[in-house]
């Protein structure tokens, strides 16, 4: 009887689906803390980047 029910419970494939993005969710949380000062530094930059260009077009002189 414990062995069929384990063999069940092993087959039974409800909530698999939740449990594999669970798992993907971790993989990317991990790399995430992994690499977080390469990821801030890399957003850092790209927001300057995006600031610089903003200051750019605000110094731009349209003559009518």
């Amino acid at each position: 009887m414990l062995k069929n029910w384990a063999i069940a419970f092993w087959r039974n494939e409800k909530g698999l689906g939740t449990l594999e993005i669970l798992l993907i969710a971790g993989v990317l949380i991990v790399i995430a803390v992994a690499f977080r000062k390469q990821i801030t530094a890399w957003v850092q930059k790209v927001l300057d980047q995006a600031d610089g260009d903003l200051l750019m077009d605000q110094k731009v002189d349209v003559a009518e």
